[in-house]
This record gives C-alpha cells, sequence and structure tokens, in this order.
C-alpha cells in the first residue's frame, strides 16, 4: 500500500463518524491523478469566455460556444472544427 494511502486510512478510522465520508474523498482524490482530455464518443462542447474571465453567478455574460458531434460511432476530437454549433451564448452560474 502506498504511504499516503496508509496515512488516509489512519486519518479516515480516527475521525468522527459525521467526517468519514469527507476522509474518503480525500482519500480518493490523492490517489487520482489529472487526464488530458482529448477525445470522448459524446459530442464535447466548448465554452470560450472572453478573455478567459471566470463565468459568474450574475449578470449574465457573453460567450462563444461550439458543438462537435462527429456522428453515432464516430470520436469527437477536442481539435475537430464546430459542426453542430459555432456561436455566440449567454451564460451564467445556476442554482
Amino acid at each position: 500500500m502506498l504511504p499516503f494511502l496508509s496515512k488516509c486510512i489512519t486519518l479516515i478510522y480516527n475521525l468522527p463518524k459525521c467526517f468519514v465520508l469527507i476522509g474518503i474523498l480525500l482519500a480518493k482524490g490523492l490517489c487520482v491523478s489529472a487526464q488530458s482530455f482529448t477525445s470522448s464518443n459524446l459530442p464535447v462542447i466548448v465554452i470560450n469566455t472572453s478573455a478567459g474571465i471566470p463565468v459568474p453567478d450574475e449578470p449574465k455574460i457573453t460567450a462563444d460556444m461550439g458543438i462537435i458531434d462527429n456522428g453515432v460511432g464516430m470520436r469527437n476530437n477536442i481539435s475537430d472544427p464546430f459542426n453542430n454549433y459555432s456561436g455566440k451564448i449567454g451564460i451564467e452560474i445556476r442554482g
């Protein structure tokens, strides 16, 4: 077992029961590495905000959106041209 995972398990065991779920999520997060997204079997939706600004809760901002959907059984690569939608959208965080 990896040393940091052993420490996480010890930490989880010693936590009050209400914090066990949080501990499990933390332990799982330590064992996962970042993945590069390059393609998908599902349609790919790309949203670009002006100058890369974050999407706010209010007010709605204008952004560019493109959808890549090469059809059933085809991979959709992030480098493919937008072939289903390419245009302006209004976006804000909801919920």
